[in-house]
């Protein structure tokens, strides 16, 4: 079972590249730890600073997080 919120993002227009992502005012969410789609842990956590992350998304791929808080 997955804990906090997941955020899924699919990039469907075939560019890839930098995303970044602004959350709702007054979300206190510190990390983005990425997952695979099942929710399971895949790779190093991302700090979330000022209410923003960033990450590389490639053309036609999800990426998926759970951000904590």
């Amino acid at each position: 079972m997955v804990k906090g919120i997941v955020l899924r993002v699919w990039e469907q227009a075939g560019k890839g590249g930098e995303i970044t992502v602004t959350l709702p005012q007054g979300m206190k969410a510190t990390v983005a730890q990425p997952v695979n789609l099942r929710g399971e842990g895949e790779g190093c956590p991302i700090p979330v600073k000022d209410g923003k992350f960033s990450f590389e998304l490639n053309a036609w791929a999800p990426r998926s997080f759970t951000l904590d808080g």
